[in-house]
């Protein structure tokens, strides 16, 4: 079966590196896909030199990686991905947890619910709006629905491909995998703050994608 682990990355030349090394020991067979967001620093060349396939993302911002990643990822016929994110916050140790549940869903979601790490309030506040949207949208008790690290069988490769558009981040993902017809599922997973550079849910700029996730899901 073949297995990849797909990364957004953009500006995580620092990181990346201690990321990609943790997945290989984990997943020694896996391929490891990193999704370049136009970096302006080593953020290419370090995963080349750690063995990884680059993309250049078609389009600017998160959204976008993620479908220009599942596009490429179902043209390559992949087969099971764990997605997860370059900044050191998503534990590659959890990836066999996460990909043992897929015995029982299209989309395991990692989620902070039932685990110490909350994170700060900014992120609390947010997650529980954008969840209550998506629970009010699906039906589904879904808890952290601001959680980048996922597990996806094939079908749920093939679907994201099709489904996934260059503004559908976050919250909206659920709604539009659940609109599909995809199963959705959550496993516990302990997950720590980013070690270092800039999160997209910090500041101005999180106070301005948060609105815009509210936006995208409320709409969706």
């Amino acid at each position: 079966m073949v297995t990849a682990v797909l990364i957004p990355a953009r500006n995580e030349g620092p990181r990346l590196a201690a990321v990609l090394t943790q997945v290989r020991r984990v997943q020694p067979q896996a391929q490891l896909w990193v999704i370049d967001g136009q970096s302006q620093d080593n953020t290419a060349q370090i995963a080349q030199s750690c063995g990884a396939q680059v993309i250049q993302q078609a389009g600017q911002g998160y959204a976008a990686a993620l479908a220009t990643g599942y596009q490429a990822l179902a043209q390559a016929g992949v087969e099971r991905a764990i997605q997860l994110d370059a900044d050191g916050q998503h534990p590659p140790a959890a990836i066999p947890r996460l990909l043992h549940c897929l015995d029982q869903a299209d989309l395991v979601f990692a989620s902070r619910q039932g685990t110490p790490s909350g994170g700060p309030w900014s992120r609390r506040v947010g997650n529980a709006a954008l969840a209550a949207v998506v629970r009010q949208r699906t039906g589904l008790g879904l808890h952290d629905v601001m959680s980048g690290f996922w597990a996806t069988n094939a079908h749920a490769i093939q679907t994201l491909a099709q489904v996934l558009a260059p503004g559908c981040a976050d919250a909206n993902v659920r709604i539009t995998a659940w609109r599909a017809g995809l199963r959705l599922h959550e496993a516990p997973v302990c997950m720590p703050e980013r070690s270092g550079g800039h999160s997209m849910h910090q500041g101005w700029a999180g106070a301005r994608n948060f609105v815009l996730s509210l936006w995208a899901a409320g709409a969706a």
